[in-house]
């Protein structure tokens, strides 16, 4: 107020600035008038209702432990917050009041940058990473992080996620699969008591059964050409198309492969994946670079895993034999080994088949001569 105002003046002043029905404006009309006669008398009587309140005294401890507590959180990331009537990122704002808190501690030597470090989502630690700084210098980096750099950061922390729960899915689905073979091979077991007309001194009590061997289940060589190669086709696994997220997709497959099969063959049980983009088995392809159509022989790509080479010989090798299952010929194989070239009959198969197939591309409708 202006000093050339009158205590009445200032008064009345103060009785028009309050608000209509207001707990003031009531307290004000209950005044007597000895509380109004003087601006003295008036600003008594309003300490009296509304004493000044002493600010509570906060102790260094107490501001660490507020300085400790303020997170930053992951899900907050990449969001905008009103702070003085301005929009902010949440990382920005943030960085703002630690700085502020870390002053009024005051953490004049920066003893408590690494400990709040540590409370930081994993994706801003790793863009702003772990040097030794100033509070100045650490709030500075934070401050200075683009959104750019928080979306590639937490879509890159969600592909790692999602590849290891991949891993950890497929990894279960192998071993079910697995317990499920191994449940249905020891159902085959039988177990016969010993026959009434037996002359044999019983080995067991006679109160106890006397096992048979049991039946194992057939191997694969015993296994007839078409039921492998319905095996073939059920259990083959997807060919992830050739980019960034179909080659994440392919390293899963492997390694599901390799903690599941470790260094076991392929077959058609356990198909080996294929590489991205790459063709199918048993589709006339290449077994050195995946890609049709043209003979092994002839190939100047780059080479594919060994692990997948085998199965697309194994895979042409049962497609071979199921075929010959079905529609009878006669072939003669004859000086398979070093006169040859061929290690086995399968591998002999296998490369007919590519052959075949090599001849039909370059306009050959009936392939090679077999």
């Amino acid at each position: 107020m202006k000093g050339t105002l009158t205590d009445a003046s200032k008064v009345e002043f103060l009785e028009v600035s309050l608000k209509s029905r207001s707990p003031a404006a009531t307290w004000f009309a209950a005044l007597s008038p000895a509380n109004k006669a003087t601006w003295a008398a008036l600003y008594t009587a309003f300490l009296v209702r509304w004493p000044v309140k002493t600010a509570p005294v906060v102790t260094p401890g107490e501001k660490q432990r507020l300085l400790e507590t303020t997170l930053l959180q992951e899900s907050d990331m990449g969001k905008r917050v009103m702070v003085g009537g301005v929009e902010e990122y949440t990382h920005i704002a943030w960085a703002d009041q630690i700085e502020k808190m870390a002053n009024d501690i005051p953490d004049t030597n920066n003893l408590l940058v690494s400990a709040i470090r540590k409370t930081l989502p994993s994706v801003i630690r790793k863009i702003i990473g772990s040097k030794d700084i100033t509070w100045l210098a650490f709030c500075n980096t934070v401050r200075a992080i683009t959104l750019e750099e928080i979306q590639d950061a937490l879509e890159e922390a969600r592909m790692a996620t999602k590849n290891q729960d991949d891993i950890a899915r497929l990894t279960k689905l192998q071993t079910q699969n697995q317990a499920n073979s191994l449940t249905n091979a020891f159902q085959q077991f039988t177990i016969t008591a010993p026959s009434p007309t037996s002359q044999l001194i019983p080995r067991f009590p006679p109160r106890f059964a006397q096992p048979t061997p049991p039946t194992l289940p057939q191997t694969f060589a015993e296994k007839p050409a078409a039921e492998r190669m319905r095996d073939l086709i059920k259990n083959a696994l997807p060919i992830h198309p050739d980019t960034p997220a179909g080659r994440s997709a392919y390293e899963v497959q492997v390694q599901a492969y390799r903690n599941t099969h470790g260094t076991k063959n392929p077959n058609e049980i356990r198909p080996y994946p294929l590489r991205p983009g790459s063709a199918p088995v048993v589709s006339g392809e290449c077994w050195s670079c995946g890609m049709p159509p043209h003979h092994p022989a002839v190939c100047m790509s780059s080479q594919a895993p060994e692990a997948e080479t085998k199965w697309r010989r194994i895979a042409a090798s049962i497609q071979t034999r199921a075929r010959a299952a079905s529609a009878p010929v006669n072939v003669n194989v004859v000086g398979l080994g070093e006169a040859t070239g061929w290690s086995s009959v399968q591998e002999y198969h296998a490369a007919i088949i590519a052959e075949y197939e090599f001849q039909r591309s370059q306009g050959n409708k009936e392939g090679p001569s077999i």
